[in-house]
């Protein structure tokens, strides 16, 4: 596999994590060096802070779809963009489906490529 779709493989295995609320995978795929996980609400949580709240539940996803995005890797670093298709569901309160346009910044790590930086911007519909 070459390291584009190494990165494409990883980003999708952080989407399953997600949707399954997989704590242990989503902590072995985000790197140590996180401090920046931004949602589409503006709220910016470090490594600690998002495992901690998809532990709680307070984030919980449905369904994630990658609609069309682009992959380069720059040596130990990558980057990925593209638009997603989410589906939100908290809980405790209502489910919310949304489409946003994200930046991933991965880097090569031991354990593989890992997850360092998210941007995420909603798409008003």
């Amino acid at each position: 596999m070459n390291p584009v779709e190494s990165v494409i493989a990883r980003e999708d295995e952080f989407y399953a994590a997600q949707t399954a609320s997989d704590v242990a995978k989503l902590d072995a795929i985000m790197s140590d060096s996180l401090t920046r996980f931004v949602h589409t609400t503006g709220v910016v949580d470090t490594k600690a802070e998002y495992l901690a709240a998809v532990r709680s539940g307070r984030y919980r996803h449905g369904s994630i779809t990658r609609l069309h995005g682009q992959t380069r890797v720059f040596g130990d670093a990558a980057v990925s963009i593209g638009v997603i298709d989410m589906v939100s569901k908290p809980e405790g309160a209502p489910q919310v489906s949304m489409r946003f346009h994200q930046v991933l910044v991965w880097v090569r790590e031991a354990a593989g490529w890992c997850l360092t930086l998210r941007q995420a911007t909603r798409q008003m519909l």
